[in-house]
């Protein structure tokens, strides 16, 4: 398997990925908030309260998601801002988020690293032609993008912020 099948290969995911955020981009535009429906599982302080969200993956609209095993549900435990509305542990509350929020969080939890991935692996496979080192160098090159939007959770924890309706 020589470079050109290589860039053949990552081509059509650069392009698939490109296509599959364009389409989550202008879906997300014309909407204006993201909601979630949970239960309250716990209050913190004044205004800040945990809400247990069941978030599904885009497989699970899908027709073949009992053939597929990529159809995926999670439950997730949100923090969301309470302005003022009296809430009970157990209550079943919407929350909404900015839609901008979202694709913020898209871009650098999905299509930005992608692109460090793919760029990793061109420059090391054009510097090294070792086709074992550029894979293994592409996928090592993830952990500092991820270890650096860890050291910036709490920037990020203040700009994605939901709030209770």
């Amino acid at each position: 398997m020589g470079l050109p099948c290589i860039v053949d290969i990552f081509s059509y995911c650069i392009c698939a990925k490109i296509i599959i955020f364009a389409k989550f981009y202008f879906k997300m535009k014309n909407q204006h908030n993201i909601k979630h429906v949970g239960i309250v599982t716990r209050i913190n302080g004044n205004n800040k309260v945990i809400v247990k969200i069941t978030q599904n993956s885009a497989c699970s609209v899908c027709d073949a998601k009992g053939a597929c095993s990529a159809a995926d549900k999670a439950e997730k435990e949100i923090e969301a801002v309470n302005l003022g509305k009296m809430v009970e542990v157990g209550q079943e509350v919407t929350i909404t988020g900015q839609t901008t929020q979202g694709l913020q969080a898209a871009f650098l939890a999905y299509f930005l690293p992608f692109i460090v991935l793919i760029t990793t692996l061109i420059v090391v496979f054009y510097s090294t032609k070792n086709e074992g080192i550029a894979a293994m160098s592409a996928i090592a090159s993830l952990v500092p993008y991820y270890f650096i939007l860890f050291l910036f959770k709490n920037k990020l924890t203040k700009k994605f912020t939901f709030y209770i309706n």
